[in-house]
Protein backbone atom coordinates (compact mmCIF):
# COMPACT_ATOMS: atom_id res chain seq x y z
CA UNK A 1 0.00 0.00 0.00
CA UNK A 2 1.40 3.42 -1.00
CA UNK A 3 1.88 6.37 1.35
CA UNK A 4 -1.06 8.13 -0.32
CA UNK A 5 -3.29 5.10 0.25
CA UNK A 6 -2.26 4.95 3.92
CA UNK A 7 -3.12 8.63 4.39
CA UNK A 8 -6.42 8.19 2.56
CA UNK A 9 -7.39 5.32 4.84
CA UNK A 10 -6.57 7.12 8.09
CA UNK A 11 -7.22 10.86 7.62
CA UNK A 12 -10.80 11.93 8.57
CA UNK A 13 -10.60 15.02 6.34
CA UNK A 14 -9.63 12.88 3.36
CA UNK A 15 -12.52 10.52 4.09
CA UNK A 16 -14.94 13.46 4.30
CA UNK A 17 -13.64 14.90 1.02
CA UNK A 18 -13.94 11.51 -0.68
CA UNK A 19 -17.57 11.24 0.46
CA UNK A 20 -18.24 14.70 -0.98
CA UNK A 21 -16.64 13.78 -4.31
CA UNK A 22 -18.80 10.66 -4.49
CA UNK A 23 -21.92 12.87 -4.51
CA UNK A 24 -20.85 14.68 -7.68
CA UNK A 25 -21.97 13.36 -11.05
CA UNK A 26 -18.42 13.55 -12.39
CA UNK A 27 -17.18 10.99 -9.86
CA UNK A 28 -20.30 8.82 -9.49
CA UNK A 29 -18.73 5.84 -11.30
CA UNK A 30 -15.26 6.08 -9.74
CA UNK A 31 -14.39 3.29 -7.23
CA UNK A 32 -14.22 4.51 -3.64
CA UNK A 33 -10.57 3.59 -3.14
CA UNK A 34 -9.59 5.77 -6.10
CA UNK A 35 -11.74 8.60 -4.76
CA UNK A 36 -9.87 8.40 -1.46
CA UNK A 37 -6.55 8.67 -3.29
CA UNK A 38 -7.86 11.65 -5.24
CA UNK A 39 -9.12 13.28 -2.05
CA UNK A 40 -5.70 12.80 -0.42
CA UNK A 41 -4.22 15.02 -3.13
CA UNK A 42 -7.01 17.60 -3.07
CA UNK A 43 -7.32 20.81 -1.07
CA UNK A 44 -10.43 22.12 0.69
CA UNK A 45 -10.76 25.89 0.34
CA UNK A 46 -13.08 28.30 2.13
CA UNK A 47 -13.56 31.82 0.77
CA UNK A 48 -15.82 34.70 1.74
CA UNK A 49 -18.34 36.60 -0.36
CA UNK A 50 -16.57 38.89 -2.83
CA UNK A 51 -13.28 37.01 -2.55
CA UNK A 52 -11.54 36.14 -5.82
CA UNK A 53 -10.74 32.46 -6.37
CA UNK A 54 -8.71 33.08 -9.52
CA UNK A 55 -8.45 35.72 -12.24
CA UNK A 56 -8.37 35.47 -16.00
CA UNK A 57 -4.93 34.34 -17.12
CA UNK A 58 -4.02 32.57 -13.87
CA UNK A 59 -2.25 29.28 -14.78
CA UNK A 60 -4.88 26.52 -14.83
CA UNK A 61 -3.19 23.86 -12.73
CA UNK A 62 -6.36 22.44 -11.15
CA UNK A 63 -10.11 22.27 -11.41
CA UNK A 64 -12.68 22.93 -8.72
CA UNK A 65 -15.89 21.54 -7.32
CA UNK A 66 -18.27 23.53 -5.14
CA UNK A 67 -19.40 22.02 -1.85
CA UNK A 68 -21.51 24.97 -0.68
CA UNK A 69 -22.03 28.58 -1.66
CA UNK A 70 -22.11 30.25 -5.10
CA UNK A 71 -19.31 31.08 -7.54
CA UNK A 72 -19.59 33.57 -10.40
CA UNK A 73 -17.60 32.95 -13.56
CA UNK A 74 -17.27 36.05 -15.71
CA UNK A 75 -15.12 38.42 -17.71
CA UNK A 76 -14.63 42.17 -17.45
CA UNK A 77 -13.44 44.94 -19.74
CA UNK A 78 -11.09 47.86 -19.15
CA UNK A 79 -13.97 49.94 -17.77
CA UNK A 80 -14.70 47.33 -15.12
CA UNK A 81 -17.99 46.19 -16.64
CA UNK A 82 -18.59 42.52 -15.79
CA UNK A 83 -20.29 39.96 -18.00
CA UNK A 84 -21.44 36.94 -16.01
CA UNK A 85 -20.99 33.75 -18.01
CA UNK A 86 -22.04 31.16 -15.46
CA UNK A 87 -23.17 30.83 -11.87
CA UNK A 88 -21.81 27.69 -10.20
CA UNK A 89 -23.88 26.01 -7.50
CA UNK A 90 -23.14 23.20 -5.01
CA UNK A 91 -22.19 19.89 -6.63
CA UNK A 92 -21.00 21.52 -9.84
CA UNK A 93 -17.42 21.47 -11.13
CA UNK A 94 -15.56 23.98 -13.27
CA UNK A 95 -12.16 24.40 -14.90
CA UNK A 96 -11.87 20.83 -16.20
CA UNK A 97 -11.36 21.57 -19.89
CA UNK A 98 -8.91 24.45 -19.61
CA UNK A 99 -6.80 22.48 -17.13
CA UNK A 100 -5.74 20.10 -19.93
CA UNK A 101 -4.65 22.97 -22.19
CA UNK A 102 -1.91 23.96 -19.74
CA UNK A 103 -2.82 27.60 -20.27
CA UNK A 104 -4.60 30.16 -18.15
CA UNK A 105 -8.17 30.31 -16.90
CA UNK A 106 -10.27 32.27 -19.44
CA UNK A 107 -12.53 33.78 -16.77
CA UNK A 108 -12.53 35.35 -13.33
CA UNK A 109 -14.03 33.30 -10.48
CA UNK A 110 -15.54 35.25 -7.58
CA UNK A 111 -17.57 34.06 -4.58
CA UNK A 112 -21.14 35.38 -4.48
CA UNK A 113 -21.59 33.92 -1.00
CA UNK A 114 -19.38 32.29 1.64
CA UNK A 115 -18.22 29.18 -0.20
CA UNK A 116 -16.40 25.91 0.34
CA UNK A 117 -14.63 24.26 -2.58
CA UNK A 118 -12.48 21.26 -3.36
CA UNK A 119 -9.42 22.01 -5.50
CA UNK A 120 -8.19 18.99 -7.47
CA UNK A 121 -4.69 19.30 -9.05
CA UNK A 122 -4.14 18.32 -12.67
CA UNK A 123 -1.54 15.71 -11.71
CA UNK A 124 -4.05 13.87 -9.53
CA UNK A 125 -6.59 13.92 -12.36
CA UNK A 126 -4.02 12.55 -14.82
CA UNK A 127 -3.32 9.65 -12.47
CA UNK A 128 -7.02 8.86 -12.13
CA UNK A 129 -7.55 9.02 -15.90
CA UNK A 130 -4.84 6.38 -16.26
CA UNK A 131 -6.28 4.20 -13.49
CA UNK A 132 -9.95 4.29 -14.40
CA UNK A 133 -11.31 4.55 -17.99
CA UNK A 134 -14.79 5.19 -16.56
CA UNK A 135 -13.56 8.46 -15.13
CA UNK A 136 -12.19 9.43 -18.54
CA UNK A 137 -15.65 8.90 -20.03
CA UNK A 138 -17.24 10.89 -17.20
CA UNK A 139 -14.78 13.73 -17.77
CA UNK A 140 -15.59 13.76 -21.49
CA UNK A 141 -19.31 13.78 -20.68
CA UNK A 142 -18.83 16.70 -18.30
CA UNK A 143 -16.98 18.75 -20.92
CA UNK A 144 -19.58 17.81 -23.53
CA UNK A 145 -22.35 19.08 -21.25
CA UNK A 146 -20.45 22.35 -20.78
CA UNK A 147 -20.17 22.68 -24.59
CA UNK A 148 -23.90 22.05 -25.01
CA UNK A 149 -24.49 24.68 -22.35
CA UNK A 150 -22.53 27.22 -24.38
CA UNK A 151 -24.59 26.38 -27.46
CA UNK A 152 -27.79 26.86 -25.44
CA UNK A 153 -26.48 30.21 -24.25
CA UNK A 154 -25.92 31.35 -27.84
CA UNK A 155 -29.48 30.32 -28.69
CA UNK A 156 -30.79 32.02 -25.56
CA UNK A 157 -29.10 35.34 -26.20
CA UNK A 158 -29.73 35.54 -29.96
CA UNK A 159 -33.10 33.86 -30.56
CA UNK A 160 -35.19 34.60 -27.48
CA UNK A 161 -36.89 37.60 -25.90
CA UNK A 162 -36.08 38.98 -22.46
CA UNK A 163 -39.21 37.32 -21.09
CA UNK A 164 -38.14 33.94 -22.46
CA UNK A 165 -34.68 34.33 -20.95
CA UNK A 166 -36.04 35.11 -17.49
CA UNK A 167 -38.61 32.31 -17.61
CA UNK A 168 -35.96 29.88 -18.84
CA UNK A 169 -33.71 30.88 -15.94
CA UNK A 170 -36.48 30.47 -13.35
CA UNK A 171 -37.54 27.06 -14.66
CA UNK A 172 -33.92 26.00 -14.98
CA UNK A 173 -33.35 26.74 -11.31
CA UNK A 174 -36.24 24.39 -10.48
CA UNK A 175 -35.09 21.38 -12.49
CA UNK A 176 -31.32 21.12 -12.82
CA UNK A 177 -30.28 19.18 -15.91
CA UNK A 178 -33.77 18.59 -17.26
CA UNK A 179 -35.35 22.00 -17.36
CA UNK A 180 -37.92 23.00 -19.96
CA UNK A 181 -36.86 25.87 -22.20
CA UNK A 182 -38.94 28.85 -23.36
CA UNK A 183 -39.05 27.38 -26.88
CA UNK A 184 -40.30 23.93 -25.81
CA UNK A 185 -43.93 22.92 -25.52
CA UNK A 186 -45.86 22.79 -22.22
CA UNK A 187 -45.99 19.00 -22.53
CA UNK A 188 -42.27 18.90 -21.66
CA UNK A 189 -42.87 20.48 -18.26
CA UNK A 190 -41.62 18.19 -15.48
CA UNK A 191 -44.04 16.10 -13.50
CA UNK A 192 -45.60 18.05 -10.66
CA UNK A 193 -45.40 21.39 -12.48
CA UNK A 194 -48.98 22.31 -11.49
CA UNK A 195 -47.98 22.60 -7.85
CA UNK A 196 -46.43 25.81 -6.56
CA UNK A 197 -42.65 25.75 -6.75
CA UNK A 198 -40.11 28.19 -5.35
CA UNK A 199 -36.88 29.67 -6.67
CA UNK A 200 -34.38 31.31 -4.35
CA UNK A 201 -32.74 34.19 -6.21
CA UNK A 202 -29.58 34.07 -4.12
CA UNK A 203 -27.45 35.88 -6.73
CA UNK A 204 -28.17 39.61 -6.92
CA UNK A 205 -30.43 41.07 -9.60
CA UNK A 206 -27.37 42.54 -11.30
CA UNK A 207 -25.63 39.15 -11.44
CA UNK A 208 -28.67 37.30 -12.82
CA UNK A 209 -29.35 40.05 -15.37
CA UNK A 210 -25.75 39.94 -16.58
CA UNK A 211 -25.93 36.16 -16.83
CA UNK A 212 -29.02 36.54 -19.05
CA UNK A 213 -27.47 39.24 -21.23
CA UNK A 214 -29.78 42.09 -20.17
CA UNK A 215 -29.75 45.13 -17.95
CA UNK A 216 -30.97 44.96 -14.32
CA UNK A 217 -33.79 47.33 -15.33
CA UNK A 218 -34.98 44.96 -18.07
CA UNK A 219 -34.82 42.03 -15.66
CA UNK A 220 -36.93 43.94 -13.12
CA UNK A 221 -39.50 44.86 -15.78
CA UNK A 222 -39.94 41.23 -16.79
CA UNK A 223 -40.27 40.09 -13.17
CA UNK A 224 -42.84 42.83 -12.53
CA UNK A 225 -44.81 41.90 -15.66
CA UNK A 226 -44.89 38.21 -14.74
CA UNK A 227 -45.98 39.11 -11.22
CA UNK A 228 -48.78 41.37 -12.46
CA UNK A 229 -50.03 38.50 -14.63
CA UNK A 230 -50.07 36.24 -11.52
CA UNK A 231 -47.64 33.86 -13.20
CA UNK A 232 -45.18 34.32 -10.33
CA UNK A 233 -45.24 35.81 -6.84
CA UNK A 234 -42.21 37.60 -5.44
CA UNK A 235 -41.38 37.97 -1.78
CA UNK A 236 -37.90 39.24 -1.09
CA UNK A 237 -35.47 36.94 -2.93
CA UNK A 238 -37.99 34.10 -3.22
CA UNK A 239 -40.03 33.65 -6.40
CA UNK A 240 -43.04 31.34 -6.21
CA UNK A 241 -44.36 29.75 -9.39
CA UNK A 242 -47.94 28.52 -8.88
CA UNK A 243 -48.16 26.82 -12.30
CA UNK A 244 -45.00 26.02 -14.25
CA UNK A 245 -46.97 24.97 -17.34
CA UNK A 246 -48.78 28.33 -17.48
CA UNK A 247 -45.50 30.22 -17.08
CA UNK A 248 -43.86 28.19 -19.84
CA UNK A 249 -46.87 28.63 -22.14
CA UNK A 250 -46.71 32.41 -21.62
CA UNK A 251 -43.00 32.50 -22.49
CA UNK A 252 -43.57 30.34 -25.57
CA UNK A 253 -46.04 32.91 -26.90
CA UNK A 254 -43.64 35.82 -26.36
CA UNK A 255 -41.33 36.88 -29.18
Amino acid sequence: MSDVELIAESDPQVQATARELARWALFSSVPRHLLRELAANADVLRIERGEVLFTRGTPATAFYGLVRGLIQLGVSNADGNVRVLEIIGPGQTFGEAVMFQQGGYPVNAVALAPSELVRIPAAAVDALLTSDPRFARAMLASMSMRLHGLVRDIELFTLTSTTQRVVGYLLGELTVGAAPTPTSSPSTTPKGAKGAARVDLSPSKQVVASRLGMTPESFSRVIRDLSERDLIAVRGRVVTIPDEAALLAHATRRT
